[in-house]
């Protein structure tokens, strides 16, 4: 029986074990460490691709987000399904599934460890004239992001947009919110305020 020398047998045996790492299926613990790195980075693009060749994780995650087996505070599916969805918030990507089986989940269930709600809530609200269902998302939002305290809505406040408060106003419930974003934006825009509000009365 021919012997390799040593020297190869060695390099033989780092390579059969580079061909195994290869082909072994990446686990989602994995990947959260990888995309961690790419997340601190502000490499979001590359989270997005990195995602997109774990599509198995993904659909693991979104189906665990959506269920009701994930209610820890830091579990790893939440911390995944927070990186995914900074990758997409931070090359815009934006769609009704991702609204429905990413955004709106991570609203209620989001640690912040990588996600910050009211960062969340305000890539919502940026876009909520493209929303199937501009109502469904000032309800999350109105009941998981509370105020810091009965006086702090500052909060709050940093989730308003100027782009879209006439369809916030429209949908919010809670006066004291209502009162919160008419003042938010008297203070930036008082002329476009009150043409808007008066349209409101006249079509509420």
């Amino acid at each position: 029986m021919l012997r390799l020398p040593v020297r190869w047998r060695s390099l033989a045996a780092g390579l059969a074990a580079r061909i195994r790492s290869a082909f072994r299926p990446v686990s989602l613990e994995e990947l959260v460490v990888v995309l961690e790195v790419l997340a601190r980075e502000h490499r979001f693009a590359d989270i997005v691709a990195k995602v997109q060749r774990h599509r198995r994780l993904e659909r693991r995650v979104r189906k665990a987000l959506c269920g009701s087996g994930t209610t820890g505070p830091d579990t790893i599916v939440i911390r995944a399904a927070e990186l995914i969805a900074s990758g997409w918030i931070g090359v815009g990507r934006f769609d009704s599934g991702i609204v429905c089986d990413w955004l709106l989940p991570l609203l209620q269930r989001s640690t912040g460890r990588h996600l910050a709600k009211t960062a969340l809530a305000r890539y919502l609200v940026d876009r909520l004239a493209e929303v199937e269902d501009p109502g469904a998302v000032v309800k999350a939002i109105e009941a998981h992001i509370p105020p810091r305290s009965w006086s702090d809505y500052s909060n709050i406040r940093a989730v308003f947009s100027m782009k879209t408060w006439p369809v916030l106003r429209r949908h919010l419930v809670g006066p004291r919110l209502i009162s919160e974003l008419d003042l938010f934006v008297t203070s930036t825009d008082r002329r476009e305020f009150w043409s808007e509000f008066n349209q409101l009365e006249r079509h509420p």
